[in-house]
């Protein structure tokens, strides 16, 4: 190992090459102690080891692997549709930081995305804002070509519940279902704004 000392801390510095070598000896002096205890002992010895280094040497380690936590996924609780158009999940996707520009008067800025959760088939529709106007206008236009929903799921948007869509909701018996903290219906947002990007 070629070995070049800082003249302040008279540190030898580890050089590019043997990185790994170091790293190694400092991690089985501590007793594969953790990332931090590996740090404290390199600096303790050497100068100018960068920490992205230790990071990489850490997640190759097999008694990192080991000591690693296993995460554990949120148990859901799913949803049970019986048929189409039984339960329809809407939301708005916010485009402002990308509008679509027709022309000087119309710039749309919203997608009210509409999802029927028994064929997962989508509807988008661009919208030039965020109000119950435009969102219950669109809605009335689906509803009446492919039928009501039975339950009408979002967010607790000030767009989806308000008396116009109340309105709509009346045509048939449809019920109005809300949750607030609503994680699924950003979920499918997210996946959606993937596949338009």
């Amino acid at each position: 190992i070629d070995i070049v000392c800082d003249k302040k801390s008279v540190k030898p510095i580890a050089l590019y090459e043997s990185f790994f070598q170091i790293i190694g000896e400092c991690r089985s002096r501590i007793s594969h102690g953790g990332r931090n205890k590996t740090l404290k002992e390199i600096q303790a010895n050497y100068n100018w080891t960068p920490h992205a280094f230790v990071d990489i040497f850490m997640k190759q380690g097999v008694e990192c692997q080991i000591r690693k936590s296993i995460k554990t996924p949120v148990v859901s609780r799913p949803i049970i549709s019986v048929g189409v158009m039984a339960k329809v999940q809407i939301d708005l996707v916010d485009m402002r930081s990308r509008p679509d520009a027709v022309s000087n008067d119309v710039i749309y800025s919203w997608i009210l995305h509409c999802k029927d959760h028994f064929s997962k088939y989508t509807w988008a529709v661009a919208l030039k804002a965020k109000s119950a106007e435009e969102v219950v206008l669109h809605l009335r236009t689906i509803f009446f070509t492919f039928g009501p929903c039975r339950i009408l799921h979002s967010d607790n948007g000030k767009e989806f519940v308000n008396s116009k869509l109340q309105s709509i909701l009346r045509l048939r018996v449809a019920e109005y279902y809300n949750l607030k903290r609503n994680y699924v219906v950003s979920g499918r947002n997210i996946i959606f704004t993937r596949v338009l990007q």
